[in-house]
């Protein structure tokens, strides 16, 4: 591949450079592995900004990484990104075939590539779906595959959080399969070790090896992966504050240093009992609602998207999702020709057409993008 050996050569030098910093900053341990053949493909869980970097310190040998395409809109940024390790781009929020058509003509040539097989961060400690067709492109890659596990990222990092917790972090290879074995197995069979490999229940673990994560504003923008308070049953009403999240009924809950619920009359423990109950509450509305919203936010802002280049704003106003469509002001969008969505970071909801056009939906305050996500994945079933 052009520009290879740029690549290799920035990657060694950061790697040794950067190295020393990240596993004391992330209190971050991991276990080599060794004595790999390129080229391979890893496949890795995924739960903090940083894990890309957690990763190239894991594995000595250069490796090309599967990226969002929004970090090619970051301008300069997004050049100097490029120029140093050229990420193979995927579009949140849409089936990319350019993106699994480009990864195997890296493989076929000889290259690594890592891909964060969730495609997503978690939002309340569970690791996230993974497609099946992650398994069909093993599969059709015919490379070895190295599943890596990361553990500790989500106290680490949030996704519904904006600050960083020191705790402990680690990494190791939980599973090693060579060509020749991946050959031998069906598609289900590889599907069944990848999601046995990277499941991760960060609460379970913690539960049995307690750790403090040690930061502060501990429990900020909570109510991103929050929306319903468990009191009153209302949507959007909880805030945060440093450590604390609270309803305009007067719910209060603590969040602690080992990630828990704490307060009076709250009856969830974990973010993972609190989200589970939600979402339930959340679909059992949207079975029952009529004509009127069955979610919304105000001064949302809608910008169409040109993939790896730009975004435009086209409108800010109130967001609504209906049974049958989504509508920000003026615009409206049924559900039948939305093909997919997705989010982006903390609350950025993305969604394409049928007609081939990309969205993104952005706010200026804490809002959750979780309930419009789950609401279209269920009313589209």
């Amino acid at each position: 591949m052009k520009n290879y050996n740029r690549h290799v050569l920035i990657y060694k030098i950061l790697r040794f450079v950067l190295s020393p910093f990240f596993k004391l900053k992330f209190a971050f341990k991991y276990k080599p592995t060794c004595n790999l053949k390129p080229p391979y493909l890893v496949l890795c869980n995924h739960n903090t900004d940083y894990d890309p970097i957690l990763l190239g310190i894991s594995f000595p040998q250069f490796m090309y990484f599967v990226a969002s395409e929004h970090i090619y809109r970051w301008g300069t940024a997004s050049k100097l990104l490029n120029w140093c390790f050229s990420p193979i781009a995927r579009l949140k929020g849409t089936t990319d075939a350019r993106t699994v058509m480009e990864v195997l003509r890296r493989l076929r040539a000889g290259f690594n590539i890592c891909i964060f097989a969730e495609g997503n961060r978690s939002f309340n400690g569970l690791t996230c779906d993974i497609l099946p067709s992650t398994a069909k492109l093993v599969k059709a890659s015919g490379v070895s595959l190295v599943t890596f596990k990361l553990e500790g990222g989500y106290f680490t990092s949030p996704r519904w959080s904006t600050t960083l917790r020191r705790g402990k972090m680690y990494g190791y290879a939980a599973g090693v399969y060579t060509a020749e074995q991946l050959k031998s197995m069906t598609v289900a069979e590889v599907d069944a070790i990848i999601k046995n490999d990277l499941y991760e229940d960060a609460y379970k673990r913690q539960e049995s090896s307690p750790v403090r994560f040690v930061g502060k504003r501990l429990a900020e923008e909570l109510e991103t992966a929050l929306y319903l308070c468990p009191a009153c049953k209302r949507i959007g009403t909880l805030h945060s504050k440093d450590a604390l999240l609270k309803c305009d009924c007067g719910l209060q809950a603590v969040y602690t240093e080992y990630g828990c619920l704490e307060g009076t009359g709250i009856q969830f423990s974990t973010i993972t009992q609190w989200d589970v109950w939600q979402t339930q509450e959340l679909l059992n509305s949207a079975q029952a609602a009529g004509e009127e919203p069955i979610v919304s936010d105000v001064e949302q802002s809608l910008f169409r998207v040109d993939p790896g280049v730009s975004s435009t704003l086209i409108t800010k106003d109130a967001l609504y999702m209906f049974k049958d469509r989504l509508t920000c002001g003026e615009y409206s969008f049924p559900l039948g020709e939305i093909t997919d969505m997705a989010i982006y970071g903390q609350r950025t909801l993305v969604f394409s057409t049928d007609k081939g056009i990309h969205y993104e939906i952005k706010s200026d305050y804490p809002r959750s993008a979780i309930k419009y996500l789950l609401l279209f994945r269920h009313l589209k079933q």
